[in-house]
């Protein structure tokens, strides 16, 4: 048996140019697999790199859902602070209020009492002064915990979004 490049074009025959074309034609189609294999398919699939859309669907919903009660938690620490003011600078305008009127008294009734009236003045002070302090300290601590839930959120964020990439 002879090899097929041994023999003549005349012992061929028809089939010559049939098989040129044959092999032409599997050689193209080789290299069109080889392109797709290696610069058009992704790698790895998009179902193992991307979420899918219910998985988006459920982190938005849990993220919308914790975005309100922050924004809840924050609003009600807004509507404190807002209290909290409002009550301490009722509280200073009636104790300046309070403040003149003893003054005035002061200066009518003579120079005797004003030790009395200082140390009244000084325990006001001291009064308010501890008050708005315990105001502002729970103030404080609700602005640490909605941080800390901030926090909490930005890691799950940032672990969803490396997850996703």
């Amino acid at each position: 048996m002879l090899p097929l490049a041994q023999l003549t074009p005349e012992q061929l025959g028809p089939i010559g140019p049939w098989l040129i074309v044959a092999s032409v034609v599997l050689f193209l189609v080789n290299q069109a697999l080889n392109f797709y294999k290696e610069h058009m398919r992704e790698q790895p699939a998009p179902r193992d790199t991307y979420a899918t859309k219910e998985e988006l669907r459920q982190t938005h919903g849990r993220i919308s859902r914790e975005r309100d009660e922050v924004n809840r938690n924050v609003a009600a620490a807004e509507a404190i602070a807002r209290a909290a003011a409002d009550r301490i600078d009722g509280e200073v305008k009636a104790i300046s209020a309070a403040f003149a009127d003893s003054v005035a008294q002061i200066r009518r009734d003579g120079e005797g009492r004003v030790t009395g009236l200082e140390q009244k003045i000084d325990t006001l002070r001291d009064d308010i002064a501890k008050a708005s302090k315990a105001e502002a300290d729970t103030l404080h601590e609700r602005i640490t915990e909605l941080l800390a839930k901030t926090s909490e959120m930005r890691g799950e964020v940032k672990h969803l979004l490396a997850k996703s990439s």
